[in-house]
């Protein structure tokens, strides 16, 4: 599902900014309708428990019908070829190209190091919430508080980059994650749901302001590919390599009363410091022609 799914973020994405006539200004506002549907449907999803008795299964039904509905929706988009400079070079060489800089290397560094460490949230979060007592008919709800606020997130993002710059942006976003982990590994239950919370910051301020970032710096015609590698980066390699650390920590953190979830928390967080440390310190953000980071 996930070698199905990833590749869809960074061509939507690509997308988007293709159409857009103002991408930077106007792509955060389209995100945020993104997540209001997850809100919808996260909410509606634990209503549907909650009234029919039913389990986490009928998501599965449920997620794949609107798949098929979304697919017919996708043939009504604008048609969006690729765009190229005659005579100049390809659109993936300049994107690759841009890896000869030094703060966007470690940029696409520092995300895929995120997403492995990040990877514990997705894949450990909702079975540490369940473990500290959330009942599974209430957790799709309580996930979705982390896109409520995102959309709050996300909607301010244009003007928070602005005033912030790209660096000062990321930085917040990183800082959000070391501090999420922190509460899940030392906080109680009404810290939990901080660290849910935090998901608008952590996502909206990391990974959607390097967005943002990428393609003020790219070429017109090689954004699509710097957002595709990007993705490919992050949410593809990121996750793969994040799932099979959280595997072989899950074995390292196992007791005889079940898991250590502190020593189990306490592997993201510390490599979540480790990367806001190093970005903080080597990322150098460069303006683009119009004086804009």
């Amino acid at each position: 599902s996930l070698l199905l799914t990833a590749p869809l973020f960074p061509l939507a994405t690509s997308l988007a900014f293709q159409n857009l006539k103002e991408p930077s200004r106007e792509f955060p506002f389209v995100r945020a309708w993104g997540t209001l549907g997850h809100v919808a449907g996260a909410n509606l999803l634990s209503l549907w428990m909650h009234l029919s008795g039913r389990g986490l299964a009928d998501s599965l039904l449920i997620a794949g019908l609107l798949a098929l509905v979304n697919a017919g929706f996708a043939l009504t988009l604008p048609h969006t070829p690729p765009s190229h400079e005659a005579g100049g070079r390809s659109a993936v060489g300049k994107a690759l190209a841009m890896l000869k800089e030094p703060s966007f290397a470690l940029l696409t560094a520092c995300l895929f190091v995120l997403i492995v460490f990040g990877s514990f949230y997705y894949a450990r979060g909702p079975l540490y919430l369940q473990e500290s007592g959330i009942a599974a008919k209430n957790l799709s709800a309580l996930l979705s508080l982390g896109q409520i606020t995102e959309v709050f997130i996300v909607f301010g993002l244009g003007r928070l980059y602005e005033r912030l710059g790209a660096k000062g942006t990321m930085l917040v976003g990183l800082a959000a994650w070391v501090l999420r982990f922190s509460f899940f590994a030392f906080g109680g239950f009404p810290f939990l749901i901080g660290a849910v919370a935090l998901h608008g910051i952590c996502f909206g301020c990391w990974r959607i302001a390097a967005t943002m970032y990428a393609d003020r710096l790219a070429d017109r015609d090689a954004r699509a590919s710097v957002q595709s590698r990007m993705g490919l980066t992050a949410d593809g390699a990121g996750h793969l390599l994040g799932n099979f650390l959280v595997g072989q920590t899950m074995l390292w953190g196992a007791v005889s009363s079940g898991t250590d979830w502190r020593f189990v928390w306490c592997v993201p967080l510390f490599g979540c410091a480790a990367v806001l440390l190093v970005f903080a310190a080597g990322f150098r953000g460069r303006k683009t022609e119009d004086g804009r980071q």
